[in-house]
């Protein structure tokens, strides 16, 4: 008896292209509606480095610029950026705060018909790019008077710097050490350097959620990059008394690894290293501005919003890389998941002592929240008598260890 075969469907030989997907916060767009950039991610840092843009070009140049082409570089420094990722970073700030532009990006525009958004080609992207930079580096900005004299500030340490550019690095501790973006292994070797501690000091007593525009920020990054620290709160940081004028500021400083893992360094230049201190700020202002938001407005519904409320009496054999350990001895000490626990409280830390005794509870939640929805999310874990690890809960972890750490750590 013979079988007859049923016909398969076959692929159409040229499919419609797939819509892309919304939005994500890393991708940049265009749209006609100014609220629909002026409340993306993307678009927010773009509007921060371009503002620092126009204040470098301010300080190296006699006129503004008058023709679009004259904009072509600084055009072409920002696409590469938002397509490709930032390629530098920090020593010792991998993961405190969360990294943001990291990985490849889109470019995608808003149809006015359909509102929906397509991905452009590079050279659509470009065009769109250089004349939103070109219209903001073309007029004349309206600085507050700090930001006025951080751009003097800023003037005076460019023209310090080339001459510095000439002479043999060698390395100072309050120099900031900068890495390419995957060079995890020199990173370990620099996690402790002063330079980079203060500057992360600097910024978590620098930025708040409250810190919402782009001058806000602009100015918070320059007098990060400038070790300026806030008179009023220095005895709560441990850092040392605001420098008299005219004292060095801190050097930035690439470092390398070359031939049979030769350490090479080279002066980052003060265009390049405000670019980084500007990426650093604004990943700090995310991190608080995304926990402050989620606040629970009581410590036993912290959980409810953001992750699954965790089960506290559930064994756990073998802690992660990302659960926070309580107890005493070595192990938890150098736990990595401790380590950055830790990181998490500095950054939170100015915060939590300026607020009032009725806001600690939201700060002290903001931080425990942080390492509940980290990639991927962390526990708070206490050994029991039976040897096994037990999930301490929201309310204990925010109460009693977040208060304990950040008061061991003045």
């Amino acid at each position: 008896m013979s079988t007859t075969e049923v016909p398969q469907p076959q692929p159409h030989p040229h499919p419609p292209p797939l819509p892309p997907a919304g939005p994500k916060d890393r991708d940049l767009i265009f749209s006609s509606d100014p609220n629909d950039e002026a409340y993306h991610k993307a678009n927010q840092l773009l509007t921060d480095f371009m503002a620092l843009h126009q204040l470098v070009w301010k300080c190296t140049n006699s006129e503004l610029p008058k023709e679009e082409p004259e904009v072509q570089s600084i055009t072409e420094r920002l696409f590469e950026l938002f397509q490709s990722g930032k390629g530098r970073n920090l020593a010792g700030m991998k993961d405190v705060p969360t990294p943001f532009l990291v990985g490849p990006g889109r470019f995608l525009q808003k149809s006015d018909e359909t509102h929906e958004y397509k991905e452009i080609s590079d050279e659509q992207a470009k065009t769109l790019l250089q004349s939103r930079v070109f219209a903001i580096l073309s007029q004349e900005s309206i600085d507050t008077p700090a930001l006025q004299e951080l751009r003097r500030e800023f003037s005076e340490f460019v023209t310090a710097y080339d001459m510095m550019m000439t002479t043999e690095v060698i390395l100072k501790p309050t120099d900031v050490i900068v890495l390419e973006q995957n060079d995890t292994e020199t990173d370990k070797a620099f996690g402790h350097q002063q330079g980079n501690k203060t500057m992360f000091a600097l910024a978590s007593q620098y930025v708040n959620a409250e810190v919402a525009t782009a001058s806000q920020r602009l100015e918070a990054a320059l007098s990060v990059f400038l070790a300026k620290p806030p008179v009023d709160d220095v005895i709560h940081m441990g850092l040392e008394k605001p420098k008299p004028e005219g004292t060095e500021k801190p050097r930035f400083i690439l470092c390398r690894t070359g031939e049979n893992d030769r350490k090479e360094y080279s002066l980052v230049k003060p265009s390049d290293a405000a670019e980084v201190t500007l990426m650093f700020v604004f990943e700090v202002w995310m991190e608080k501005e995304l926990t402050a938001k989620r606040d629970a407005t009581a410590y036993n519904t912290a959980e409810s919003a953001d992750y699954p409320k965790p089960s506290m009496d559930e064994p756990i054999d073998c802690p992660t890389p990302s659960d926070v350990l309580f107890g005493r001895g070595g192990m938890t000490n150098s736990h990595i998941g401790n380590k950055r626990f830790r990181d998490v409280i500095a950054l939170h830390r100015p915060d939590y002592i300026k607020a009032i005794k009725n806001d600690k509870p939201n700060v002290a939640r903001r931080i425990v929240r942080a390492i509940r929805t980290s990639d991927p999310p962390g526990r708070f874990l206490k050994k029991c008598e039976d040897g096994k690890w037990r999930d301490v809960g929201d309310k204990v972890a925010a109460v009693r260890y977040v208060h304990i750490f950040v008061i061991s750590h003045l």
